[in-house]
């Protein structure tokens, strides 16, 4: 980085501002290290079956929606990129959790 006529070293703060400007932290795909697939409610991962399943059905891709519906959740979950190899996504937790989403993990 210039200062003047000089060039100076980058601050660790002043680095992250600007990795941050061109890779911007996108929560939804964080990892929610302290939720596990027991934390989901089973008739919320049914209904986001039932409508990602509606909706290959709608576009005309009845082979997209037959194999939804018979996927293990998990298997469900790692399509829909909401469990990752390091576990279940933000997203997945705010659309799919039991109850109140964040009361155990705040």
């Amino acid at each position: 980085m210039r200062s003047g006529e000089s060039r100076v070293g980058m601050s660790p703060d002043m680095l992250r501002r600007i990795v941050l400007e061109v890779v911007p932290v996108d929560f939804s795909a964080e990892v929610c290290r302290s939720a596990v697939l027991a934390d989901l409610d089973p008739r919320a991962i049914a209904t986001f079956r039932e409508r990602w399943a509606g909706k290959a059905r709608k576009s005309g891709d009845v082979a997209e929606s037959e194999r939804v519906l018979h996927l293990p959740d998990e298997q469900l979950l790692r399509d829909a990129e909401l469990l990752q190899p390091e576990g279940l996504t933000n997203a997945a937790v705010i659309l799919l959790a039991r109850g109140n989403p964040w009361g155990a993990w705040t």
